[in-house]
């Protein structure tokens, strides 16, 4: 038997703690992620390259699509995605923007 808490009914989260049903409400009202927009937006004013972590080349004006790193994967129906080799897998979540500012492992092609 589960005891109901004096500030109201027995709830438990996803991890199984109970919690009362004001603290469940409060959960719920908390505002989504942030969009990949404005996480990149983010990263890149930290001085942080989007994609890997790594710091920007400092006002070299060089971009991941200048990059020796930088491949193309074709797909059906005319579609390319643009990769980036120092990152291992594939898809969608390795894919890089040719306007990005390059990270310091920037290499000439």
């Amino acid at each position: 038997m589960h005891r109901v808490p004096a500030g109201g009914c027995a709830v438990k989260d996803m991890f199984g703690v109970e919690i009362t049903e004001e603290q469940a409400l409060a959960m719920k009202k908390q505002k989504r992620p942030t969009s990949r927009k404005a996480m990149v937006a983010a990263r890149q004013a930290r001085g942080v390259h989007p994609h890997n972590g790594l710091p920007l080349l400092a006002a070299s004006g060089h971009t991941c699509g200048d990059c020796g790193h930088k491949r193309e994967d074709l797909g059906g129906y005319s579609r390319h995605w643009y990769k980036c080799a120092l990152t291992p897998g594939g898809g969608p979540a390795t894919d890089i923007r040719v306007r990005w500012p390059a990270c310091v492992k920037w290499i000439v092609p």
